[in-house]
C-alpha cells in the first residue's frame, strides 16, 4: 500500500471502531454520573425533587480502599543458567523503576476505570528528561557557576489511558493483546512535537514528525478539535506566535498494528501520515497497552462493570426518595380549588399555598381543599428493601461501605469478622487478577524496554535492611529481558501491629525452646526474627539501630573506609570479629586500594587492637595477686636456710656431700 490509501484505511477503521464502541462509551457516562450523584432529568420528570440516593459512590469507594496493590512484589526467575549472575541486578533495577512510578495514583485510576467502565488501561514507554541545571552569570553574561538541581531521568515508564480513548475492531475477542490493531485518539502538544524533532536532529537522525505538517500548522493556524467526552480546554487564536504555537494541541489518531507499525494522522479530514518512521519503537512482540478487568468475560471485550450491578437499584432508590419527599410536601401543604369568581382573589390570601391554586368554573363560595393520600410509609418500606438488595448485589454491606451499620447486619464481633472475611475473599480474587493482568505484563514490558534503551551505565538506589539505602550500578550488557516474571500479591500484611508482635514473640520463644532441646544439633539465628519484632513496634521507628549484627557492622565500616571516612569505634564493639572480617576483605581487594585507603584500614585495625590490648590489661589487673617475698627464698633464706640443702644443714663442712643433680 502507498501513502495515499493508508490514511483512507485508517479513517474508515476509526469510524467503524467508533460505531462498534459507542454504546459501551455511553453506558460509562451514565455510570460516572451515578458515581458523582448526578441525575439527568427533563421536563417530564414527575416528582418535585431531583435528589440522588447515593449507593454507587460508597460501594466504589470501599472497593478502591481495599484494592491498593502497591505492596505486591514482582519476582524474576532465570530461564538459562548463564543469567543467574545478572538476575539480582535486573530484579533490583526493575523494583526501582516500578517504585519510581506514582503507583498508587496509576493503579487507583486503573481500578476506578475498571469498576465504572469495566476496563482500565495504561501505556508503557520510556521516560527521558535531561538534567536540570541553573547558571549564575556576571554582568558581562559569562557563566560563573553551574549548579545541578536534578540528574537526568532515564527509565521505563507507564501512564494511564482513558477508557474512551481505546478503540478495538473486534468485540468478540476479550483480550486486548489479540486485537489485530488498536486505535487511540490523542491530544498531542505541538511543543512536544517540535522538541522531539530537535532531539532527533541533535542525534543525527531524521525528524520524527514531518516538517511540512508543522510548517502548515504554523502558517494556517492550529484548529483544535476536542476528543469525544473531553472537557473544553483553553486555546490561543494566534498560533503564529511561537509561544502560542507550542502551547497548542493537535488532535490526531494513533493506530498501532500487530505487525509492530504505528501511524499518526490528524483527526480532522486531512489524509496525511504525520510520522516519518512508521516502525513502533515500543513494540517488543506486544502492544504497549496494558488493560485490567475485574470481571473478565469469555466472549465479550467490554465487560460488566461494578456499577452495572447496582446502578439500576440506585436509580430505583432515587425515584423512591424523590417520591417520598414529594408526598411529604403535598401532605403538609394543602392544595385548594376555587371557583371562577375567585379569579380576582390574590393567591396569598389562601391560607396554605405552596402548590398553587386550581381555578375551575363554579360557585364562588364553594372553596374546598384537595386531600392528598399518604403513601410515605409504603415508600420507606420499599426503600429499605432496595437497600438490602444493593448490599447483596454489591458484595459489601453498608457497615463497610458507608461506615454506619444497618439494622439487618449482625453487629457482634463474630458477625463483623464473618463479613470482613467475605469481603477479603472477594478482594483477593480482584488483587490476584490485577497481578496477572497488570503487574506481570508491566514487569515484562519494563524488562524489554531496559534491554533496548539502557545504553549506558545507570545508577539507582536500593533500600536494604531497616531502610538503609545504597547506590547500585547496572551496565548495558547486564540488562536482560529473558526472565520468567511472577507476582506475589500476598505480601501485604493484614495484621494489626499488636497481633504481629504477639505472633513474632511466640515464634521466637518456640525457636529458642527448639534450640535448647536439640542439645546442639540445631542452631537458630534469631537476628532476623528480632529485627522483624522491632520493625513491628511503631514506637521504635525513631529510636535508631538498636540491633546490629557483626556482619552488618563490618560491611558498613568497610564501605565507609572505601569512601575515605573513618568509622566510629566504640568500646562495646566486637573488636576481634570486626578485625577478622576487615582483614579478610582487605587481603582480597588490597591491590585495588590507594595508599590513603590502605592507611585508613591500618588505623582502623590498630585502634581495634588497642581496645583489645587494653581489655587484656584490665583483666590481668583484676586478677588476685600472690604476695611475693622481699628476698629470694623468703624469710628462711634471709636466715641462711636453703631448701635444696635442707638435709645437710647443720653438718660440719667436712661431712657435707656434693649435690651432683639428677643422675640418669
Amino acid at each position: 500500500m502507498n501513502n495515499i490509501t493508508i490514511p483512507s484505511i485508517i479513517r474508515r477503521r476509526y469510524n467503524q471502531c467508533k460505531d462498534l464502541s459507542i454504546d459501551a462509551f455511553e453506558k460509562v457516562e451514565v455510570n460516572k454520573n451515578l458515581y458523582k450523584g448526578i441525575l439527568n432529568i427533563d421536563d417530564t420528570y414527575e416528582w418535585d425533587y431531583s435528589l440522588v440516593d447515593p449507593h454507587v459512590f460508597p460501594l466504589v469507594r470501599n472497593y478502591l480502599s481495599r484494592s491498593n496493590p502497591t505492596m505486591s512484589a514482582i519476582r524474576l526467575d532465570v530461564r538459562h543458567k548463564e543469567d543467574v549472575e545478572t538476575r539480582q541486578i535486573n530484579q533490583e533495577f526493575l523494583n526501582w523503576e516500578i517504585g519510581e512510578l506514582m503507583m498508587t495514583t496509576l493503579y487507583y485510576r486503573m481500578y476506578f476505570s475498571a469498576y465504572l467502565a469495566g476496563r482500565g488501561y495504561c501505556k508503557t514507554g520510556w521516560k527521558y528528561e535531561p538534567a536540570l541545571e541553573i547558571q549564575d552569570k556576571d554582568k558581562d553574561g559569562n557563566i560563573t557557576r553551574i549548579k545541578l538541581l536534578k540528574d537526568i531521568v532515564n527509565r521505563a515508564d507507564a501512564k494511564f489511558v482513558r477508557f474512551n480513548d481505546i478503540l478495538i475492531p473486534n468485540r468478540n475477542i476479550p483480550i486486548l493483546q489479540e486485537q489485530p490493531y488498536i486505535i487511540e485518539p490523542i491530544q498531542m502538544l505541538v511543543g512536544d512535537m517540535v522538541n522531539k524533532n530537535q532531539s532527533y536532529e541533535d542525534q543525527g537522525k531524521k525528524p520524527f514528525w514531518k516538517k511540512t505538517f508543522l510548517k502548515k500548522l504554523k502558517e494556517s493556524g492550529v484548529t483544535n478539535k476536542l476528543l469525544d467526552y473531553q472537557m473544553e480546554i483553553a486555546t490561543d487564536d494566534d498560533s503564529k506566535n511561537e509561544m502560542a504555537f507550542k502551547a497548542a494541541y493537535v488532535s490526531m489518531l494513533c493506530m498501532t498494528t500487530k505487525d509492530g507499525e504505528i501511524f499518526y494522522m490528524p483527526l480532522e479530514d486531512d489524509d496525511t501520515i504525520l510520522n516519518t518512521d512508521t516502525e513502533n519503537e515500543y513494540w517488543h512482540g506486544h502492544y504497549p497497552y496494558i488493560d485490567f478487568s475485574a470481571f473478565p468475560e469469555d466472549d465479550e471485550y467490554y465487560n460488566l462493570a461494578l456499577v452495572d450491578v447496582v446502578g439500576d437499584l440506585q436509580i430505583a432508590a432515587t425515584e423512591i426518595l424523590n417520591q417520598t419527599l414529594t408526598n411529604i410536601r403535598q401532605i403538609n401543604n394543602d392544595m385548594w380549588v376555587a371557583g371562577s369568581a375567585a379569579a380576582q382573589t390574590p393567591d396569598w390570601q389562601f391560607r396554605k399555598r405552596p402548590d398553587g391554586v386550581i381555578r375551575v368554573m363554579g360557585d364562588t363560595n364553594q372553596i374546598q381543599q384537595i386531600r392528598t393520600q399518604d403513601n410515605t410509609r409504603a415508600a420507606i418500606t420499599v426503600s429499605e428493601s432496595l437497600g438490602n438488595k444493593i448490599e447483596k448485589a454489591g458484595g459489601i454491606s453498608s457497615l463497610y461501605s458507608s461506615g454506619a451499620a444497618s439494622q439487618t447486619i449482625n453487629q457482634t464481633a463474630r458477625g463483623a469478622q464473618i463479613i470482613d472475611q467475605n469481603i477479603d475473599t472477594n478482594m483477593k480474587m480482584i488483587i490476584d487478577l490485577f497481578g496477572e493482568q497488570v503487574l506481570k505484563p508491566t514487569g515484562e514490558h519494563f524488562l524489554a524496554l531496559n534491554a533496548q534503551y539502557v545504553t549506558e551505565e545507570q545508577t539507582f538506589s536500593v533500600t536494604g535492611k531497616r531502610g538503609v539505602k545504597e547506590l547500585l550500578d547496572i551496565e548495558p550488557e547486564q540488562t536482560n529481558a529473558n526472565f520468567i516474571v511472577s507476582v506475589n500479591s500476598e505480601k501485604l500484611q493484614k495484621q494489626t501491629p499488636a497481633s504481629r508482635q504477639a505472633s513474632l514473640q511466640n515464634s521466637i520463644a518456640v525457636l529458642q525452646d527448639i534450640e535448647a532441646k536439640s542439645q546442639g544439633a540445631i542452631r537458630v539465628d534469631l537476628t532476623s526474627a528480632v529485627e522483624a519484632l522491632i520493625d513491628a513496634t511503631p514506637e521504635m521507628e525513631n529510636v535508631g539501630d538498636i540491633l546490629t549484627t557483626v556482619d552488618e557492622q563490618a560491611g558498613r565500616d568497610i564501605a565507609m573506609i572505601e569512601r575515605g571516612q573513618m568509622p566510629e569505634i566504640m568500646v562495646r564493639d566486637s573488636h576481634e570479629e570486626l578485625v577478622t572480617a576487615v582483614n579478610v576483605h582487605f587481603e582480597e581487594f588490597e591491590m585495588s586500594y590507594s595508599e590513603d585507603i590502605k592507611e585508613l584500614f591500618t588505623k582502623y585495625v590498630e585502634k581495634h587492637l588497642r581496645y583489645m590490648k587494653s581489655k587484656q590489661e584490665a583483666i590481668m589487673l583484676a586478677q588476685p595477686q600472690v604476695a611475693e617475698p622481699s628476698m629470694q627464698g623468703g624469710l628462711g633464706a634471709s636466715m641462711g636456710f636453703n631448701p635444696a640443702q635442707a638435709g645437710q644443714q647443720g653438718l660440719p663442712e667436712n661431712q657435707r656431700a656434693y649435690n651432683l643433680g639428677k643422675v640418669v
